[in-house]
């Protein structure tokens, strides 16, 4: 089994198209790292607003040519329309409705965690202080089992 920088075993199956919400850079880099430690063969795109994730979801504008994802990672903390407002436009689209979402948040609130589950969110997962954190969902997002 292939290894990577960390000594953590890699995830090298399919590659996968995530969608990654994120308005924050440190957060989006780590999240990067993650990921491409875990698989190299994933592709990983990010935005940092919800009207941008809209428009990547349903092809428009600028991202017309967009790939459909495997996956979305939303935060749900954004100025403006929140990834909530995304995670229900995906559940209200015959097309996406099936796509598997995880919620990547720092709030720890029960309403937030009681309202992406109410919304169909595959996880809600709190954003980590550490890169291990960062790991546990990229595994998520590449659909690998967890590590205990």
């Amino acid at each position: 089994m292939p290894y990577n920088l960390r000594g953590e075993p890699s995830v090298e199956t399919q590659a996968r198209v995530i969608l990654h919400l994120e308005d924050d850079d440190a957060t989006a880099r780590l999240f990067q790292l993650a990921v491409s430690e875990l698989n190299t063969e994933a592709h990983l795109f990010r935005v940092v607003d919800a009207k941008d994730a809209l428009a990547f979801l349903q092809r428009r504008g600028k991202y017309i040519n967009a790939p459909t994802p495997d996956v979305a990672v939303l935060d749900v903390n954004l100025p403006g329309l929140s990834g909530f407002d995304v995670l229900r436009a995906i559940r209200l689209s015959p097309i996406l409705a099936r796509l598997p979402v995880i919620v990547l948040s720092s709030s720890a609130g029960p309403d937030d965690r009681a309202q992406a589950r109410d919304l169909g969110a595959a996880e809600y997962v709190l954003k980590s202080p550490d890169l291990a954190g960062f790991y546990s969902v990229a595994r998520m997002a590449l659909g690998a089992p967890q590590q205990m």
